[in-house]
């Protein structure tokens, strides 16, 4: 695990410096892929107690993510500060997230697009989208929206899938909206798995209030397309348009098909984990589910939601 990471911590950093940076790290990379967080968490400290700044952006990863400990953002936020003033690119981008949004204390938008700044003059790709989205909105810096939109369409040209979510919901507040181009940048994303865009292309195509039945199938199959894979938030909002978009033009019931589909997502939503009732919503569309639904539906449609839970549950322990 994180050796595979490395790489992307290091992006816009030379060779010669990740390998310095990696140097006297073995040990507690070792540790770390082999999930022995305490031993990896003391051996990453003991390194930046020696001025190692992977170790600190490293450690504020640890915070972040809650490996072997609660997750602790404003730590997190710390150590990624540590890290970035040592001209680490990836920790200059994450501190930058972190003064914009202000943990633990005020936003101090200025100073992250400065950060950003920085990532960005070392070739590190994924801090151009943050600092897009400041210049579009005028946050801490000149407003401009042709410049931001440039920014951040130079990360979605480069990769960055999370850019093209970020860049598709520029384009849905310039004047005027071009949705067109916000679908397109969605449809990219999707198509490259990421769930986050197959949920937000979904909702975009289902919101639409000329969307035509067609319309609707294909939102949904984006959607289901994000919550098959596990993806949690997509589960109610699939639930919702199932049971919404599947009524008869006089307001009747849905299809048995889609009446089916929003129980076993909100009955997946619930065996998850999740807190229940998630919203008022879920609770309020569970009872209507359950009032039309024969009950005699139940026991074969539990057993296929216990699949899908059983399922994720195995993808996550490997």
């Amino acid at each position: 695990m994180a050796f595979a990471a490395l790489p992307a911590m290091a992006q816009g950093t030379t060779t010669e410096r990740v390998r310095d940076l990696t140097r006297g790290l073995e040990d507690a990379q070792t540790a770390l892929a082999a999930g022995d967080y305490t031993l990896a968490y003391a051996r990453y400290l003991a390194a930046s107690r020696d001025g190692n700044g992977l170790a600190d952006f490293t450690l504020g990863l640890f915070h972040r993510m809650g490996w072997g400990r609660a997750r602790d953002e404003v730590g997190a936020c710390k150590w990624f500060g540590r890290a970035a003033a040592v001209n680490l690119p990836a920790a200059q981008h994450f501190y930058g997230d972190c003064l914009r949004d202000g943990t633990g204390g005020e936003a101090r938008p200025a100073e992250a697009a400065q950060w950003y700044q920085r990532a960005v003059d070392q070739g590190y790709a994924a801090a151009l989208c943050p600092l897009g989205a400041l210049v579009f909105d005028g946050h801490g810096v000149p407003e401009s929206q042709a410049r931001g939109l440039a920014l951040c369409t130079q990360a979605a040209e480069s990769g960055d899938l999370s850019a093209h979510s970020t860049l598709a919901g520029l384009l849905m507040r310039r004047s005027p909206p071009d949705r067109a181009g916000a679908i397109a940048w969605l449809t990219r994303a999707a198509q490259r798995d990421d769930p986050a865009a197959q949920l937000e292309l979904g909702t975009l195509l289902a919101t639409d209030k000329d969307a035509s039945a067609e319309t609707l199938d294909t939102a949904a199959w984006w959607i289901e397309h994000a919550a098959s894979s596990g993806y949690l938030p997509a589960y109610l909002p699939l639930a919702k348009l199932y049971f919404g978009a599947g009524r008869t033009a006089d307001g009747g019931r849905p299809s048995a098909e889609r009446l089916a589909k929003s129980y076993m997502w909100l009955a997946a939503l619930k065996q998850r984990g999740a807190e229940w009732p998630v919203s008022d919503d879920a609770g309020k569309l569970m009872d209507e589910i359950l009032a039309i639904m024969p009950a005699s539906w139940r026991p074969e449609l539990d057993r296929k939601v216990s699949e899908h839970v059983a399922q994720r549950t195995e993808n996550r322990a490997h």
